[in-house]
């Protein structure tokens, strides 16, 4: 889940995970009598984690993983949710995030950075996955799509800021806050202290070159 401001400027595509990889096509529905209105909703009612599956596929010469089909879109995979009063109806990431935006708004923060490439081997020294936008020709422009082991957390836009009155950022909301600031903090990236904050959550910051700050943290409950 993400949230906060940046750049008001954006793509005229869609930006679900579905459209990012090139596909158009809606995942068939899973039960008309599932409805989701929210992605906040979505991703507080399922509860994400592996499944064993009797099933089981071969990457390698005797090496193997187990993994279970999505009961939407049919494809196989290790890491799926599970609605909490149907523990058979097993959902892959893909899925979720479409079956969230069928019920509103979906929403990406778009980042302003001054120097794209800089701005790519930043977050990806944060761990980030960076996918530059190219044109029909081919040629790369002055935006990006920052994504986290596969899901879309925020955009990057290059615009003339000034990095030290950039107030743009966004709140990246994950469940082990304390291993994001441990590994930023190994590569000498500019992080803030984790700690517990009145508001309920247990978070940190990191500042990118350009001013834009990553709040990065977890529920303390």
């Amino acid at each position: 889940m993400k949230r906060g401001l940046g750049g008001d400027r954006a793509l005229g595509t869609g930006r679900s995970a579905h459209r990012r990889q090139g596909s158009c096509t809606a995942p068939p529905k899973v039960s008309a009598a599932i409805r989701v209105p929210c992605r906040r909703r979505v991703k507080r009612a399922l509860n994400v984690e592996c499944v064993r599956s009797p099933r089981t596929s071969y990457s390698a010469p005797g090496v193997a993983s187990n993994v279970v089909e999505c009961s939407c879109c049919g494809h196989d995979r290790e890491r799926l949710a599970t609605l909490p009063s149907r523990d058979d109806v097993r959902l892959c990431r893909d899925c979720v995030g479409w079956l969230a935006g069928q019920g509103g708004v979906d929403s990406t923060p778009t980042l302003p950075v001054i120097d794209l490439a800089e701005a790519v081997a930043f977050y990806e020294r944060a761990g980030f996955g960076v996918r530059i936008y190219k044109d029909e020709n081919g040629s790369p422009g002055g935006f990006a799509f920052v994504d986290f082991d596969g899901q879309s957390v925020f955009d990057l836009d290059v615009m003339a800021i000034d990095p030290k009155r950039n107030g743009a950022g966004c709140y990246l909301i994950v469940s082990d806050a304390e291993n994001w600031h441990s590994r930023m903090s190994a590569t000498g990236l500019p992080v803030t202290p984790i700690a517990d904050q009145p508001w309920g959550m247990r978070e940190f910051t990191l500042t990118d070159p350009f001013g834009n700050n990553i709040r990065i943290g977890r529920s303390v409950d």
